[in-house]
């Protein structure tokens, strides 16, 4: 992982071939602005968005085995991930690239334009340069 950014604001950016499930979370955890990284925190409340529902599961598990991981919600499409980040404003938001109903990328866009803190993780098998740059231009803070 390289490390860049002051003192007060840090960011940490693991390379984007990891599919490692920590470093997606370290990754998300970055903030922008005057904010400070936050490298041990307890108590993160997380809410996952995922079609599948093993997968879900398993990343409910992964988080609950951790510790210091809390999930808020988990929903299975992108209409049910906006109303709950607007109503239970995670801390960070863990969602499937694809998600039905409301795209991923237009679900940024709006959480964005509400002004909602919640840190947005995106997941995905494809790793391809134009699907990050177009997601972090959308709001998404890790990849």
């Amino acid at each position: 992982m390289q490390f860049s950014g002051d003192a007060n604001s840090r960011r940490i950016f693991p390379p984007f071939s990891h599919s490692y499930i920590d470093e997606a979370f370290f990754f998300g955890l970055t903030f922008k602005g005057s904010c400070r990284y936050m490298e041990l925190v307890n108590n993160i409340r997380l809410l996952i968005a995922e079609p599948l529902p093993l997968m879900r599961e398993a990343l409910a598990s992964l988080c609950a085995y951790k510790g210091n991981f809390t999930v808020v919600a988990q929903c299975p499409d992108g209409g049910s991930a906006l109303r709950l980040i607007l109503e239970l404003r995670p801390d960070v938001a863990l969602l499937d690239l694809d998600l039905p109903e409301i795209h991923t990328l237009e679900l940024l866009r709006r959480v964005r334009e509400s002004a909602v803190d919640t840190r947005m993780v995106l997941m995905s098998s494809r790793s391809d340069r134009k699907t990050i740059i177009e997601s972090l231009r959308c709001g998404a803070q890790g990849f």
